[in-house]
């Protein structure tokens, strides 16, 4: 009969503490939690942060554009190493730093109105 007493004793004090643990919310909590957590405002979330980059990327056609472009297929400096016979018969490497000759382009464009503006530079 003890150890019922004891176990009845210890159910009681963990269900009193488990409610003392138990948070409090008023009426305007309650609602505020219901507005944010439901799926029509994390569908309205969505479509605003949507909307948001939408704008963004019209706004991207009415900035002013840089463009760089050259006549060179290849890269403008070249790094490498070029094998020399030596006249005893060994080889040496020898290193070639080149920067290749080309024409560069740099336009800028710009766009009001529909009407496109377009400045050309040549290096």
């Amino acid at each position: 009969m003890n150890k019922f007493k004891e176990t009845v004793l210890l159910i009681l004090l963990i269900l009193s503490l488990s409610t003392q643990a138990q948070e409090k919310f008023s009426m305007e909590d309650v609602v505020n939690r219901a507005l944010t957590q439901s799926p029509a405002f994390k569908q309205a979330e969505t479509r605003k942060e949507n909307r948001y980059w939408q704008y963004r990327y019209f706004r991207t056609n009415y900035n002013p554009q840089l463009r760089m472009s050259s006549n060179n297929a290849g890269s403008l400096y070249n790094n490498s190493f070029s094998p020399v016979r030596q006249p005893d018969g060994s080889i040496r490497y020898l290193q070639l730093n080149q920067l290749n000759r080309c024409k560069l382009w740099v336009a800028t464009t710009h766009s009001m109105d529909g009407r496109h503006g377009v400045c050309e530079f040549q290096l």
